[in-house]
């Protein structure tokens, strides 16, 4: 007997007297639930890797341009490291 469509998602394929497919179905179902579970947190990862990168190489660039502004008001050399140092 085919359970009723309300009875979840494996409804379609599962028979009440039938206890391999159910468990066959169910074990399959956890694995590809752990792969794509896996996935999303890899994929979650790279996403932060990528905007923590993108990030750095905008604070190098501010960092640049401040470096470029200090050096252009006549300020020496070593007064502007001094002022990178403490800005980092």
């Amino acid at each position: 007997m085919v359970l009723p469509l309300h009875d979840g998602l494996f409804a379609l394929f599962l028979t009440r007297d039938n206890l391999f497919n159910s468990w066959a179905l169910r074990t399959i179902m956890d694995v590809l639930t752990d792969i794509l579970g896996q996935l999303f947190l890899y994929v979650y990862s790279i996403t932060i890797q990528i905007c923590m990168f993108i990030l750095c190489l905008w604070h190098d660039r501010r960092a640049e341009n401040l470096r470029a502004a200090l050096s252009r008001t006549g300020v020496n050399s070593g007064a502007v490291d001094d002022v990178m140092d403490r800005a980092k």
